[in-house]
């Protein structure tokens, strides 16, 4: 039996893609759960003007508690990529932070002098009204929060609807056990985004916008399996904000992010094969994200469409007739390819995906592995380099005279450039900064290149079908042939150029210093 660590809290957040919170309550109490009481929990996050908390690993909090206040030092990042994070608690009277009861916490030592302590400012409130509910079953206890409330600071709000289960007592694998109870009734999606961290996106602005940048913070003395345990939690972490924005409001950049995240786990799960402890249970997972990006692909082409070509050509032409019904018939296609995103994206099937992408995080890091011996005695940096220069030669050797390649090896072409460069970038920390840009410059610079190109052949695809739709139909709308015409031409003007950017970037790949480890 598996008991959770006296300073490790083990949780797993669920979001309801249909139904609510009271649905889950009512499921909660169909699988013998017991409601054990309400309340409403007021907490206060505390941190310096620059943020020297977050910065180094940590939230502080104070929560209102009934009688009770309650000061609780939390990690920001999971114990090795996983579920569970660093918490120590302590009672206090005060409505300020307490040195003493942080003592035993590492936040002794990053404010080790009380001036640091006075530097120390209320930065946001979360307010929930929490129903907490208790399964019992011997070897397994659960605690359910049902939170419903708002994550508020000056600036504005964010509303806050999540199903937090915690493992008081037995093996992680019940704690998805149970989950997979609810989601069956109910479907929901993981969340690995904290209240905290909804508190400091809301302080920088980014709480209504899709995560880009991702931080992979590896250090040189990491394993290969810590580093695939932290890449793959950044990136799933990712992967259900974007989908959780691109459900709530749709949107271009959210659709886009969401597509950049599946692609850098699919990366992920190809480049450590041989390093993953899970790599068992991964075919269905593969099968499954390969589902996922093919539903998101439609919508993307028609944003593409839209925005690369239609627009402009319209614009560049406004004393030509026809483009007004054919940017009218795209957009309602547009419309209707995210009105399918959005309601299978509420389906148990995502349910059970983010599941399964969330349950890979409890298995733990092993320190020895006689399986896998060379991989744990690794370092991340060098598995990764010794992985990435086999590809890179590869790539080169294929992609020579990549001019003349017929089109299905230039496509392929693309998707390898894209693969090593989401393969690569995680490990920014671990490679020398110049050497870095040099080899992650060209390999986009192919993928842009041979992207644009194919982005004019699924444009021209789009165009010509339309065009034909156009001509068994109703005479009235053959006027739009001419502007349909006018947007292939433009997609065909664009090809050569676009090829000739991947050509040039392949020449800077092939010129690149050799890839190592700093």
């Amino acid at each position: 039996m598996t008991v959770p660590n006296e300073n490790q809290e083990v949780e797993l957040k669920l979001a309801p893609l249909r139904g609510t919170l009271r649905d889950i309550g009512r499921t909660l109490v169909r699988a013998g759960a017991r409601r054990s009481g309400n309340k409403i929990v007021r907490s206060v996050y505390f941190d310096t003007d620059d943020y020297r908390l977050r910065d180094g690993g940590y939230f502080l909090r104070i929560r209102h508690n009934g009688p009770d206040n309650i000061q609780t030092v939390k990690s920001t990042k999971p114990a090795n990529g996983g579920l569970g994070r660093g918490e120590w608690e302590a009672k206090v009277s005060a409505d300020r932070p307490v040195a003493e009861a942080a003592a035993d916490s590492p936040l002794s030592k990053l404010l080790h002098k009380p001036k640091d302590w006075e530097k120390l400012q209320p930065i946001f409130t979360v307010e929930v009204d929490r129903d907490i509910y208790l399964l019992d079953r011997g070897e397994t206890m659960i605690e359910v929060a049902l939170d419903e409330g708002v994550v508020r600071n000056e600036q504005g709000e964010q509303s806050v609807a999540e199903a937090e289960l915690e493992l008081k007592k037995g093996n992680p694998r019940a704690l998805f056990a149970f989950a997979r109870a609810i989601t069956a009734a109910v479907p929901c999606m993981v969340s690995l985004t904290s209240k905290g961290e909804r508190g400091y996106r809301l302080l920088t602005g980014q709480a209504s916008r899709p995560a880009t940048s991702l931080e992979f913070s590896l250090r040189q003395d990491m394993s290969t399996p810590e580093a695939v345990h932290t890449i793959y939690h950044t990136c799933l972490t990712a992967l259900f904000d974007n989908l959780a924005m691109l459900i709530a409001n749709g949107g271009v950049e959210a659709l886009h992010q969401s597509r950049v995240c599946l692609r850098r786990l699919r990366a992920i799960l190809s480049l450590f094969t041989s390093a993953l402890t899970w790599k068992s249970g991964t075919a269905p997972i593969r099968d499954e994200l390969r589902w996922l990006s093919g539903l998101l692909r439609a919508a993307r082409e028609f944003d593409v469409l839209i925005k690369s070509v239609l627009g402009p050509t319209a614009a560049a032409n406004a004393d030509i007739s026809g483009f007004e019904p054919m940017l009218a018939a795209f957009q309602a296609r547009r419309h209707e390819a995210y009105a399918a995103i959005s309601d299978n994206l509420r389906s148990r099937r995502l349910s059970e995906l983010s599941l399964s992408l969330a349950s890979q995080l409890i298995v733990p890091v092993p320190v020895n592995s006689p399986s896998s011996e060379a991989e744990h005695q690794t370092q991340a940096g060098r598995f990764v380099v010794n992985e990435l220069r086999r590809r890179l030669k590869s790539l080169l050797r294929d992609s020579r005279g990549i001019e003349k390649l017929g089109a299905p090896e230039q496509h392929r072409i693309r998707l390898r450039a894209k693969k090593l460069r989401y393969m690569i970038e995680p490990f920014a920390d671990l490679i020398p900064h110049k050497r870095f840009n040099e080899i992650v410059s060209s390999l986009h610079g192919i993928q842009d290149g041979l992207g644009d190109l194919n982005d004019c052949k699924v444009n021209r695809r789009l165009l010509l079908a339309y065009a034909k739709d156009v001509l068994a139909g109703d005479p009235a709308q053959h006027l739009s042939l001419i502007p349909a015409g006018l947007a292939i031409g433009a997609c065909m003007a664009r090809e050569a150029t676009a090829l000739s950017k991947a050509a040039a970037a392949r020449e800077r790949l092939a010129n690149a210093s050799t890839l190592r480890v700093g």
